[in-house]
């Protein structure tokens, strides 16, 4: 699946959600199995990767960058999943994104 067709997906998904009052008054590990519920995410680096988030959210850390093989859903669970419950959780919040790409 690609990152367009991830994200069209998971806007249907929101647009599903009953308001936007139920939507805030989750957490980001409470939000992402209702946001995509095709994922397992119990998996033990998913839970690591949401931890540090929840810390960026809060503002306990400035900064974070990951550093994961490939095929470990990085794009989806930040880029994707995190950027959207920030999003919707505040509007006035902005992100910002980068990757490197090797052949």
């Amino acid at each position: 699946m690609s990152l367009k067709s991830e994200i069209k997906e998971l806007s249907r998904r929101i647009e599903r959600l009953p308001s936007p009052d139920f939507q805030q008054s989750y957490g980001f590990s409470e939000w992402l199995p209702m946001a995509n519920p095709r994922l397992r995410w119990d998996w033990l680096h998913f839970q690591y990767i949401v931890n540090y988030l929840e810390h960026l959210t809060t503002g306990e850390i400035k900064r974070l960058m990951l550093f994961l093989p490939p095929r470990h859903a990085k794009t989806t669970l930040v880029t994707v999943q995190y950027v959207a419950w920030t999003l919707i959780s505040d509007p006035k919040k902005k992100s910002l994104s980068g990757l490197i790409i090797k052949n």
